[in-house]
Order: C-alpha cells, then structure tokens, then sequence
C-alpha cells in the first residue's frame, strides 16, 4: 500500500499511456473502476490533451485511494491453492496473488 501512496502523477503522454495498465490488473475489485479512470481514458484520446488539472489531479487520487482501500484484501490461508496475475511493463511489474473465498469468488 505505501507503493501505491507513492505513485506520483504521470509528467508525460507516455507515463499517463502507462499508467493505466499498470493497474488494470486489479480492476475487478475495485467497484466502478472505468467511471473512475474515465478522465485519464478520455485525455488519452487521439488529438486530445494531455492535462493534469485539479479534476484530473482528484481522480488520480481517487484511484490510488480506490486501489489501497480495496474492501477484498483479507490474510492469505497457506492450506489453500493460490492464484497469481501479472502484468509487467517496461519499468514496471505488477503481480496480484489471490486465493478463493469459502463461496468460490477470488
């Protein structure tokens, strides 16, 4: 979690492309994930501007406040079989590690 306090904002095209997929890993445990990455979606359009303005800056955090308080992250049972996303870029590697609860859902 204190990774993902420290991300900063992107400072380029390349870096907000990026960010992204960095965390599409993880989209489907955090509710509404496309309505809250919509604005950086829609800055990445074609002849669109890239423009980190104070709405652009609060959904950032949102997202990063959206990945850190993620309601599914419970202790790990070591009897259990384990599961294992990842996603690497080039400076980046992002590997989510997931069991199922007792009603079968990761």
């Amino acid at each position: 979690m204190e990774a993902i306090q420290k991300i900063s904002i992107p400072r380029n095209k390349k870096e907000t492309q990026s960010f992204p997929g960095k965390i599409n890993v993880l989209r489907r445990f955090i509710p509404n994930f496309a309505e809250i990455v919509k604005l950086i979606t829609v800055m990445l359009k074609k002849n669109s501007e890239i423009k980190w303005n104070n709405e652009a800056r609060e959904y950032f955090e949102t997202i990063k406040h959206a990945l850190i308080e993620a309601h599914v992250l419970v202790s790990l049972y070591y009897n259990k079989d384990f599961l294992t996303f990842s996603f690497a870029l080039e400076d980046t590697i992002v590997v989510v590690l997931l069991q199922k609860n007792v009603e079968g859902f990761e």
